[in-house]
């Protein structure tokens, strides 16, 4: 579990009983944030993508819910890819946005990521989402040459660039 010292949310892994807090993110999103998240016009998520947005697999996928209470404010979701890269993709709910939650998502999914091998993140990041490339950039990420979408963050580097945020974190 990971706390925000720069909002009061709380990170944790999901669970099986929260599919019902996945679809709220979701529907905490607008028409715009969607498409941001998932590059297509997505009006609502049917049961199988619940079910894949909350599947775990030690190792393998790993899937996160920030809170403030008993409300789900964001979503995070990390998948292994091959040579030492997952998969990131990140959710906040519209309100929340620009208050840290997406960095307290990143935070958590680096360090579990980190623990099971993982040295680099992959995102694919809309074209029109500049203040997601801009957060990339100020972390070191850098744009794949072959695809203009997907971006890198290093998770050494990410580590280095988040240290001070993270010190002010309490277990």
């Amino acid at each position: 579990m990971t706390r925000s010292a720069s909002v009061p949310v709380v990170c944790r892994r999901v669970a099986g009983a929260d599919h019902g807090a996945v679809r709220e993110v979701f529907e905490g999103l607008s028409a715009e944030s969607r498409l941001m998240r998932f590059h297509v016009s997505t009006p609502r998520l049917r049961d199988g993508q619940v079910r894949a947005l909350a599947r775990v697999r030690p190792g393998v996928r790993d899937a996160v819910l920030a809170w403030s209470g008993d409300r789900p404010v964001g979503h995070g979701l990390s998948h292994v890819l091959e040579d030492g890269a997952a998969e990131l993709a990140l959710a906040v709910v519209d309100p929340w946005q620009g208050r840290g939650v997406g960095s307290a998502l990143l935070g958590h999914l680096a360090e579990t990521a980190s623990a099971a091998g993982i040295t680099r993140f992959v995102c694919w990041v809309h074209p029109d989402n500049a203040a997601v490339r801009r957060r990339v950039t100020r972390l070191g990420g850098r744009r794949d040459l072959d695809d203009e979408h997907a971006w890198h963050l290093d998770l050494a580097r990410l580590a280095e660039s988040t240290a001070p945020a993270r010190a002010g974190e309490a277990a």
